[in-house]
């Protein structure tokens, strides 16, 4: 099934769900065993300290930063296994994100033919970009991108990493992209210039990665655009305030539920407790 799923193939995955259906597994144990198999294949890939010829083969066809995806996409639908209203249904969700975020782009086969046409032209668009250019800055690894000119010059300015932060997350950016970009924080926007900051004094960001971002970026920051990446400790990035704001919102949860009284009287009444990791923040 995993393989159908690295392959991009819709159908042929939802068929092995099928016939491990019949023979009546508990759901929560494939989703562990997609886990196991998942985390043998990341070992396997940095260690090659596998005995099993399937988890060597998988190992061996699938990129890492997607078998990495793939792992945390099912750790979460494992997480949410339990309040999820059905558990077939968790499984499929599960499947159809796995296929959504493969950076294959295979599963084509059940689109309108207008659904295909923009996805064309999408791609066609993409081709007109040039590659990015990796060079060295006051002795910092960066990266500059210089476009054509495929629209109009937009005038915008980003005053604060704040405005950035809101830029960023309306980007339609791939799992990948809003994984590599998301951890960089905003130092500077002039002249058709955007300067983010890393942490990291190696970054390595792959090409196509780039190229993407920067599609995405053009309509709202411009056709003139360039972008650097340079080391440095800045602002939080957006992804770091998103755990920020998730962090407060269930630290809030919890504080409401330990100082809500009918909860705590009801705890004593029966002599319970609250399980760890049960209560959740409201959406």
């Amino acid at each position: 099934m995993l393989n159908a799923v690295i392959e991009g193939d819709g159908d042929a995955a939802f068929t092995y769900l099928l016939q491990i259906e019949e023979l009546s597994p508990e759901y929560e144990a494939i989703i562990k065993s997609i886990i196991s198999v998942l985390h043998k294949a990341s070992l396997e890939q940095v260690l090659k300290n596998s005995d099993d010829a399937d988890i060597k083969d998988l190992a061996s066809k699938i990129d890492a930063e997607f078998c990495q995806l793939l792992y945390e996409i099912s750790v979460n639908a494992y997480s949410k296994f339990n309040v999820h209203p059905n558990a077939k249904e968790a499984i499929e969700i599960c499947l159809l994100r796995m296929l959504a975020f493969n950076p294959l782009h295979k599963i084509d086969n059940n689109k309108s033919p207008s659904e295909l046409e923009k996805k064309n032209l999408k791609n066609e668009t993409q081709s007109v970009t040039k590659a990015p250019d990796f060079k060295k800055v006051d002795g910092m690894k960066s990266v500059n991108l210089e476009a054509d000119a495929i629209k109009e010059t937009i005038n915008i300015s980003i005053n604060s990493n704040e405005e950035w932060i809101k830029i960023f997350n309306s980007l339609d950016i791939s799992p990948f992209a809003r994984n590599y970009f998301g951890y960089l924080s905003f130092k500077s926007f002039e002249s058709n210039l955007l300067i983010l900051e890393s942490n990291e004094e190696e970054i390595n960001i792959p090409e196509n990665v780039f190229a993407e971002f920067k599609t995405v970026c053009i309509p709202i920051l411009g056709d003139k655009l360039s972008i650097e990446v340079q080391l440095g400790k800045g602002s939080i990035s957006p992804i770091n305030k998103q755990n920020e704001i998730e962090s407060e919102k269930q630290l809030k949860a919890e504080e409401s539920v330990s100082s809500d009284p009918s909860i705590q009287n009801f705890l004593k009444k029966f002599d319970a407790n609250i399980k760890d990791g049960s209560i959740k923040p409201a959406e």
